[in-house]
C-alpha cells in the first residue's frame, strides 16, 4: 500500500503540461493548482482518507527527497535480506537479521549491509 501511495504521489506531482516545479518551492501558492489533481489520484490510486492523502501532499512538498529516500533504503535492506536468506538457507531468522539491521542504529546503507553480511557469515 505504502508503495502504491508513493509511486502515485511521484507521478501526480509531475501530472498536467506544467511540471512541479522543482526550485522556488518556498514561493506563495505554487502547490495549488496541483493540490487537488494529485489528491484525487492518490484517492483513486490508494483508497486512503483525504486526511491522510493531504498530508502525504503536504509531507513531499516540503520534503520531497523524502520519498526517494525511504524507497532507496527499503531496497538496500530487502537486497541484504534476500542475500542473507540465500547464504544462511534454513539458518535464516528474520528476528535475528532485524536485530542485525537495527542494533548498531543509523549506519549508512553499505554499513548496513556489511552488518548483515557479517551476520549471516556467523
Amino acid at each position: 500500500m505504502r508503495e502504491r501511495l508513493l509511486l502515485a504521489l511521484l507521478i501526480t506531482l509531475t501530472i498536467g503540461s506544467t511540471p512541479m516545479p522543482l526550485r522556488g518551492q518556498s514561493a506563495p501558492g505554487w502547490l495549488e493548482p496541483y493540490r487537488e489533481p494529485a489528491a484525487r489520484l492518490i484517492g483513486e490510486a490508494t483508497g486512503d482518507t483525504l486526511g491522510s492523502i493531504q498530508s502525504e501532499i503536504e509531507r513531499y512538498s516540503v520534503w520531497p527527497a523524502q520519498a526517494c529516500c525511504y524507497m532507496v533504503g527499503k531496497q538496500a535492506i530487502l537486497r541484504a535480506r534476500e542475500t542473507a536468506q540465500q547464504a544462511m538457507g534454513d539458518r535464516f531468522d528474520l528476528k535475528g537479521f532485524h536485530d542485525a539491521v537495527v542494533t548498531n542504529g543509523a549506519t549508512p546503507l553499505s554499513v548496513t549491509a556489511q552488518i548483515v553480511e557479517a551476520w549471516s557469515r556467523a
